[in-house]
């Protein structure tokens, strides 16, 4: 009988210490201080650049949650300098399992540029598939074009919801071109 009354005292202890974690539901894109908000200064700022000129394609896993596990991908593909007559750019973000970047209402797969202290939240158009921050494009006797929502000389935010083990946080990231700046994003409290 005493074994089970240990037991059952034992069980009401750690039932009475667990943590009731509370996440906030939304953030402000900007957003650095406040209950349940965690806040990066990306020093120095990371920027996603070709090591060399042959090299076209390369990848940056962002882990923002801190977790160890990438919650997304920016992919950047540059033209080589061997392509004359003509120059690509293209910056793409990937989210990982079931987290999600915010895009446009009316762009499909484009990243929305978020506007200073914009909420982030359930109401968002989110997509858990690649979507588009910027493409440019130059050829000789045509021309140039630009193409996607994101305004690359501008401060402007990208939303990003991150599911991890039966939560969703949400947060922002601040690039500029293919650099990224400071980020943040919710946390228990």
């Amino acid at each position: 009988m005493n074994k089970i009354f240990t037991l059952l005292l034992l069980t009401a202890i750690n039932l009475s210490c667990s943590k009731n974690e509370t996440y906030p539901g939304y953030i402000k894109a900007g957003q650095i201080s406040g209950p349940g908000i965690s806040y990066t200064d990306v020093d120095p700022d990371f920027t996603i650049t070709m090591p060399d000129i042959y090299t076209v394609f390369m990848t940056k896993s962002i882990d923002l949650n801190e977790d160890k596990t990438p919650d997304f991908i920016l992919q950047y593909s540059e033209s080589s300098v061997t392509q004359l007559g003509m120059h690509l750019k293209m910056l793409e973000i990937v989210p990982q399992g079931m987290n999600a970047v915010c895009i446009s209402n009316e762009h499909g797969n484009w990243v929305d540029s978020l506007n200073f202290n914009d909420t982030i939240s359930a109401k968002c158009n989110w997509s858990d598939s690649l979507a588009l921050l910027y493409r440019f494009y130059w050829y000789v006797g045509i021309g140039s074009d630009s193409t996607g929502l994101w305004r690359q000389n501008s401060n402007f935010y990208i939303g990003v919801k991150i599911v991890d083990g039966g939560h969703t946080q949400y947060g922002w990231m601040d690039m500029k071109l293919n650099t990224l700046r400071q980020f943040a994003v919710t946390r228990p409290y």
